[in-house]
This record gives C-alpha cells, sequence and structure tokens, in this order.
C-alpha cells in the first residue's frame, strides 16, 4: 500500500471521507470538511499502521500561526512527504520534521 492509500485509508475508516475525493492537491481539512477531532483519529491510526506520529499540534500551529510557510502542511501531498520522510529515516533517528520546509 502506498502513502497516498494508507492516507486514504485512514480518512474513509475514521472520518467517513470517500477515497476518490482524496487527491495530492486536498487539503485536509478546508477540502474534506473534516475537524480536528476526525483528523486526530485518522493520525492515531496512521500512527498505529506504520508507525509515524503526525505532528498535528504542530501543524496546527503552522497553519494558524504567525508565522508563514510556503505549503500549508495539512495538503495530502505535504502528509505524504512527511510520512514517507519518516519512514525512509534509519531505525533510531527517526525525526518529526516541519512540513512545508525543504
Amino acid at each position: 500500500m502506498d502513502t497516498l492509500d494508507l492516507l486514504r485509508s485512514a480518512l474513509l475508516e475514521e472520518c467517513g471521507v470517500e477515497p476518490d475525493t482524496v487527491a495530492s492537491s486536498t487539503h485536509l481539512l478546508k477540502d474534506l470538511d473534516i475537524d480536528s477531532l476526525d483528523l486526530l483519529r485518522a493520525s492515531y491510526r496512521i500512527e498505529r499502521t506504520c508507525g509515524v506520529k503526525l505532528p498535528v499540534q504542530q501543524w496546527i500551529a503552522l497553519e494558524y500561526g504567525d508565522a508563514a510557510v510556503e505549503k500549508s502542511p495539512f495538503l495530502v501531498e505535504e502528509v505524504c512527504r512527511y510520512i514517507e520522510g519518516v519512514m525512509n529515516e534509519p531505525p533510531g533517528e527517526k525525526k518529526f520534521g516541519v512540513l512545508g520546509k525543504d
């Protein structure tokens, strides 16, 4: 299962979001009409499935804080990039980076 399918599955199971409505350019909060509790449930499913903890609180601070970010951390492409980045780090060196920054 690729990362996009993993995210789609978590959103379907936890939020009732149909997979065909989730594209790489989809904004999780604005486009899918899910709330922060739905997002937390989906993020916990991802954590259980692949061992990657999504820093949702940090992303909320980026999204709604004063600092400008190039891309929203809640874009599906950014969430997938984050998950893949953490999964590809060597064991014991898992870090939780900031989305939207290369």
